[in-house]
């Protein structure tokens, strides 16, 4: 089944939880493990209803912690999902795909950030290791590279850590069951040290697990919301297809704020009139329809393509993280993202 992990670095931010929404709509996962929420326990009532809105209403939450961490594991009502353990760094659980697939064991892992932290994180893990012998996956955000190659920019990191890491993974029989996208899953522009880019998010699996989906391919899917890549496993490589109804004419009120509305529609009902057919009336109203249809189109109805677009131009400019000059073209592509999503938002609920 598809699964989709993300560190999505707060769900506070309505653009955050927009663009989960748009993920969960294009990949239809049957599992979600997002970690830093940053929502604590008052919050749990915005985190029920972005469950619903997302159409995962089943799943295990672990608030945060003040201002930093939280993590949840969210499914679909259909998926049998069995809560085993969890804490503010993980959610244990086995999964039951019935009869031909069987049981096997899923992790949602998120390592500590501070680096005193990280043994700690991989004792942990080995333990969880050893809970059952079910085949198992582990995905999430591990704070941690395996090789040098996996960062770019910054400090080195000591060998000793990537060393400890690499032995943990070990202990546990997991494999990196590898990618498809861009090197790194998380960037960030500093001052000091410039653009440091590192794969910091991965999803592990034993053999037998990876035996279970031989098609499953690992993708990192790049988001304006979040430092974070997202990490989608798709079971196949058959994306979704979606039938898309068909529109019936609405007036937005969203294009009373533009002030050419009002122009348009004057000069639309005049040529309605002009008609002289015997319901003069109705005439004016579908040279109105037609206008206004148009118009829609020509200003706000590809919102959706030039999003894509502005999307990809974003990806493209962080992959390519040279210097500062860079650092003002990503911040600027990232407001122009966040315009579109805004305007595609007010074009929804018809602000």
């Amino acid at each position: 089944m598809n699964t989709l992990s993300w560190n999505c670095w707060g769900l506070g931010n309505p653009r955050t939880v927009n663009a989960l929404k748009k993920l969960v709509q294009a990949e239809a996962p049957s599992l979600v493990f997002l970690m830093e929420t940053k929502l604590p326990l008052k919050s749990m009532k915005r985190m029920s209803n972005i469950k619903h809105s997302l159409g995962l209403t089943q799943g295990l939450v672990v608030p945060s912690e003040g201002k930093s961490g939280g993590i949840a594991l969210l499914w679909k009502p259909e998926t049998n999902v069995h809560i085993q353990s969890f804490s503010r760094w993980h959610i244990d659980a086995v999964i039951d795909s019935g009869s031909c697939i069987g049981k096997w064991h899923l992790i949602g892992f998120y390592s500590n950030p501070d680096t005193s932290g990280r043994p700690e994180s991989w004792a942990h893990l080995s333990q969880l290791a050893t809970v059952n012998n079910l085949p198992w996956m582990c995905v999430g955000d591990f704070n941690e590279i395996l090789s040098v190659t996996e960062k770019q920019g910054g400090s080195n990191r000591p060998s000793m850590q990537i060393e400890n890491f690499r032995h943990c993974i070990d202990t546990c029989g997991l494999k990196d069951i590898g990618y498809f996208g861009s090197w790194f899953t998380w960037s960030m522009f500093r001052n000091d040290l410039g653009w440091i880019r590192e794969r910091l998010d991965r999803v592990f699996a034993t053999t037998e697990r990876l035996n279970l989906f031989p098609n499953a391919r690992l993708h990192h899917l790049a988001s304006f919301a979040s430092d974070h890549y997202a990490l989608m496993l798709r079971i196949s490589s058959q994306r979704v297809q979606r039938k898309k109804p068909k529109k019936l004419f609405r007036f937005e009120s969203m294009w009373l704020k533009d002030d050419r509305c009002g122009a348009i529609v004057e000069e639309a009902w005049a040529e309605g009139s002009l008609k002289g057919v015997e319901n003069n009336f109705v005439a004016c109203l579908d040279s109105c329809r037609m206008a206004l249809t148009r118009w829609n189109i020509r200003e706000f109805g590809h919102i959706g393509k030039k999003l894509a677009k502005a999307q990809d131009l974003l990806q493209a400019l962080k992959e390519r993280a040279v210097g500062l000059s860079n650092t003002l073209e990503v911040c600027q592509q990232r407001a122009e993202v966040n315009r579109l999503l805004d305007l595609e938002e007010r074009m929804w609920k018809g602000l």
